[in-house]
């Protein structure tokens, strides 16, 4: 059994250093990062996604067992590479995304997810669907996502996406807004950066994101992070906004993923009751920050990522005393 699906692209980051050259990889996406933090946490969770038939596609597979992630919605596009990510850093640990590998490739298996042969056990099984949008640039993939949606939705399940816009993958950076738009409005949890806010609203304030692409619809939420200023969100009618946690990031690669990955481990934790409770709201949304946060302490996006009780000594480490009423 599973609670949560993430499905998307997983493929290896490539941080390179821009005085040496140097490129160290490791394997990444959002959506498999997701994966692999939920189950980090404790909570079962299956990844769907395509990897190739190569040498990196099987180190993806093995290391995905090795967290534990669930990998019966996982295939494998014949012909197709891996996709590796060129990335570059600042001096703060912000990360610029300047390229793919191999360089004269076209198309990647991240691209060929077949929405025919997702395990339609697995959306029996699951109270959440997690998804980003990189994956609405690839038709197949793209088709993909949306009978995933339909079949969680049918069986009563949720939806959660992570904006996670990377124009390098969009060969029509204009096009692919209205389209990204379009997809959130199915979605009953949103998670952007304030950048994104910016890019696609009019009005980047939580609430009026809310209400632009839902109405008034029960249970909708719509977070908004920006690094290291406060994180703002609306949830069932109430604003709120979480303080960051003073670190020194080392690699800001699957901070955004690993807040995903907190706020999933509340939402399973929690109660339609307590889901309407601004104060829960507040220590659910801390914790996702918590966990955001402790990945920004070690390079790599899947490697950074703690387990529930490094995720509870950093909050007692931080004076959160909030969590302790909840978890």
């Amino acid at each position: 059994m599973v609670n949560i699906l993430s499905l998307g692209e997983v493929l290896f980051d490539c941080l390179q250093n821009t005085t040496t050259n140097e490129i160290k990889a490791y394997m990444g996406g959002a959506p498999a990062n997701v994966a692999c933090g939920v189950v980090n946490l404790g909570i079962p969770a299956a990844f769907l996604g395509a990897i190739g038939d190569d040498a990196d596609g099987s180190l993806i597979r093995q290391n995905l067992e090795a967290v534990g992630v669930d990998l019966r919605g996982l295939q494998v596009a014949q012909n197709w590479p891996t996709r590796r990510v060129l990335v570059h850093h600042d001096a703060t640990g912000d990360r610029r995304f300047v390229g793919f590998l191999p360089e004269d490739c076209t198309q990647f298996a991240d691209e060929g997810l077949r929405g025919d042969d997702l395990p339609q056990e697995l959306f029996a099984e699951a109270d959440y669907l997690v998804v980003g949008t990189l994956g609405l640039a690839a038709p197949a993939t793209a088709a993909a996502m949306h009978q995933a949606v339909a079949a969680i939705h049918q069986k009563g399940g949720k939806v959660m996406v992570d904006l996670n816009w990377r124009p390098i993958f969009w060969a029509d950076e204009i096009a692919a807004i209205p389209e990204i738009k379009g997809f959130l409005k199915q979605a009953d949890y949103l998670k952007l950066s304030q950048e994104e806010a910016d890019l696609f609203f009019s009005d980047s304030d939580p609430q009026a994101i809310s209400q632009e692409l839902w109405g008034d619809r029960p249970e909708a939420a719509v977070v908004i992070t920006d690094g290291p200023e406060p994180t703002t969100y609306a949830w069932q009618g109430h604003r709120g906004r979480i303080d960051p946690f003073q670190v020194k990031p080392v690699d800001t690669t699957g901070a955004g993923d690993g807040f995903v990955a907190g706020w999933l481990y509340g939402l399973v934790q929690g109660t339609p009751k307590q889901f309407a409770d601004p104060q829960w709201q507040q220590a659910c949304l801390t914790f996702a920050s918590a966990v955001g946060a402790y990945i920004t302490l070690k390079p790599g996006a899947i490697a950074a990522q703690p387990s529930l009780d490094q995720v509870k000594q950093f909050l007692r480490d931080h004076d959160r005393r909030i969590i302790n009423e909840f978890w």
